[in-house]
């Protein structure tokens, strides 16, 4: 397992790519006494190696730990990690998606996070405008 540093200086520490919306499919399992086991499923609007930001049509309250399977356009295969939401960038009461962002914390695979960082190194995606 790849753990990732979590301090505040590290946030912004990384820089983000923007896959093309719709294309970079997230697949988020939240462990949560009221909720249903199933999966929630949305899309990627940055990605960086320290973590992503993201929509699904449930809102997540922050602190909430997660599993991220993420989709992205040129890979053949999902990338996993393990993290927690640090920031609701919508108002709770809109109506529609709901954009979080997530620090990652580790990835189960050191195969995870090779891949995310050769990905991000190799130029498909250019740098958040």
């Amino acid at each position: 397992m790849v753990m990732i540093p979590q301090s505040a200086a590290d946030r912004r520490a990384a820089d983000r790519f923007s896959p093309q919306v719709g294309y970079s499919r997230v697949v988020v399992s939240v462990d949560k006494p009221n909720r249903s086991g199933s999966p929630l499923e949305g899309h990627a609007y940055d990605v960086s190696l320290s973590g992503l930001r993201f929509e699904l049509d449930e809102p997540l309250e922050e602190g909430t730990p997660i599993e991220v399977e993420l989709h992205l356009p040129g890979l053949l295969h999902s990338i996993r990690s393990t993290g927690r939401v640090v920031r609701v960038l919508d108002e709770l009461e809109d109506a529609g998606p709901q954009r979080m962002a997530l620090a990652f914390r580790s990835f189960p695979s050191p195969l995870d996070a090779s891949r995310l960082t050769k990905h991000l190194a190799s130029g498909y995606f250019g740098p958040e405008q």
